[in-house]
């Protein structure tokens, strides 16, 4: 079997396991094996894995919109949506928005945030810039529908690895 000394990947030491068997003990043992040395783990997320990840957070992502943008849904009904209906001006309603933001991160990542942190503020930043609400990429031809705009922030938030790994 194979022995691990000390903690790797926040795991702390398991007993020994067999070798060619996944460990248990990790919520989402993603990368697998190694694909040169079978008997070598590998702790990190391989290109398969992401763009598995990227079809699941866009089909994801897609379904939100269809289900709690488009449609008005009773606030006991909103799996995603729990703070802001998702239809608010971003600018007029920042300091719910951004509740909302600190909110999915930690129901996607298990990480507690300042709603006013930069963590926040750099999704905040980016519902602006989808929804052609910032100065700098603002045109004619932008979209300007924050329902699409959560969307494209959703997809981005749901293809981060944490999602599958706290």
């Amino acid at each position: 079997g194979e022995i691990w000394d000390g903690n790797e990947a926040g795991q702390s030491k398991p007993e020994t396991f067999p070798t060619l068997e996944y460990n248990t003990g990790v919520k989402v043992a993603i990368g697998g094996y190694d694909g040169n040395l079978l008997l070598k783990r590998r702790w990190t997320a391989t290109p398969t894995f992401m763009l598995v990840l990227e079809a699941w957070a866009e089909v994801l992502a897609d379904d939100i919109y269809q289900k709690e943008l488009r449609q008005s849904l009773p606030w006991g009904s909103r799996r995603v949506f729990k703070v802001i209906t998702g239809k608010e001006d971003p600018i007029e309603a920042e300091p719910t928005v951004k509740q909302q933001i600190a909110n999915w991160f930690l129901r996607f990542y298990g990480q507690t945030v300042d709603p006013f942190g930069p963590e926040v503020q750099e999704i905040y930043d980016l519902v602006l810039k989808f929804s052609g609400r910032d100065d700098k990429t603002h045109s004619s031809s932008q979209n300007t529908d924050v329902r699409v705009a959560w969307r494209m922030v959703l997809e981005l938030l749901l293809c981060d690895p944490r999602v599958v790994t706290y």
